[in-house]
């Protein structure tokens, strides 16, 4: 759901088609606008039937009061076949009216999850996130790796500064920017698994007050706070969380951490 000017809301909405008309239960998403008395003021069907859950869409404002759809997928790339993961954007207007889309296809053997969209003024937003990337040259299993990626686009979708944009696109590495300087502060963290306390230890050179993000593995935010590293190591409270594997990253304003999974029993 985002918030308009006018106290007013967009949210998306999603329902399954389950009968016998479908081939394999699938989503269907929609889109409604709200004025600030809760009354429906337009309702875009059928804006998306990726089959994932709505809190994976991120809805951006932009600055002509329309919304921009943002989404990750992974399907067939059209000109080689091959499966990719891309980034998917489509604009709809003040009056939830589609205009434009933009499917950008990742990097081989990226995996991206996108946090959310920031409007910078009319000819510019930036779509950030983190992913996860593959070194598959003889390294069994895999070695994943993590990003934080920030990525700056114009008032119609395309990278900046990107000749030929259309609406499919393929990205490279310099599209995708990391924007912390993480320097060379290590994380790690114990017990791992764990069952109530997670000790935090952070290889740096001054003790100082960091703040820390557990996320869900799809990149959702969980638990957030502040602490003080002392003897480089802090102890978090995590008996509230649901078993299952996270992520935990810790930061200031000067750099952030790489995330580092682990798992609560």
């Amino acid at each position: 759901m985002e918030a308009t000017k006018d106290s007013g809301a967009i949210i998306v909405q999603v329902y399954e088609c389950i009968t016998d008309t479908c081939n394999f239960i699938q989503n269907q998403h929609e889109l409604i606008r709200f004025d600030k008395n809760g009354k429906k003021v337009w309702h875009t069907k059928n804006i998306s039937n990726k089959a994932h859950h709505q809190d994976l869409i991120k809805l951006l404002l932009t600055s002509d009061e329309g919304v921009i759809v943002i989404e990750t997928d992974y399907s067939k790339e059209p000109t080689t076949n091959l499966s990719l993961e891309s980034l998917e954007l489509k604009k709809f207007n003040n009056k939830g009216e589609f205009e434009w889309s933009r499917t950008h296809y990742w990097p081989k053997d990226h995996r991206n999850y996108v946090v959310g969209g920031l409007t910078i003024n009319p000819n510019t937003f930036a779509v950030t996130g983190w992913r996860l990337f593959a070194n598959l040259a003889g390294s069994n299993p895999p070695i994943e790796q993590d990003a934080t990626w920030v990525m700056l686009l114009d008032s119609m979708g395309c990278p900046k500064n990107t000749p030929n944009c259309s609406e499919i696109n393929y990205l490279s590495t310099n599209d995708i920017k990391v924007p912390l300087d993480r320097g060379t502060e290590e994380l790690t963290v114990y017990p791992n698994p764990t069952t109530n306390y997670l000790n935090v230890q952070c290889n740096i050179p001054n003790p100082r007050a960091l703040k820390y993000q557990i996320l869900s593995m799809n990149g959702y935010l969980i638990q957030s706070g502040a602490f003080e590293v002392r003897e480089n190591t802090s102890e978090l409270d995590v008996s509230n969380l649901p078993t299952g594997m996270y992520l935990i990253k810790v930061f200031d304003g000067n750099w952030q951490s790489m995330p580092v999974k682990w798992v609560k029993m």
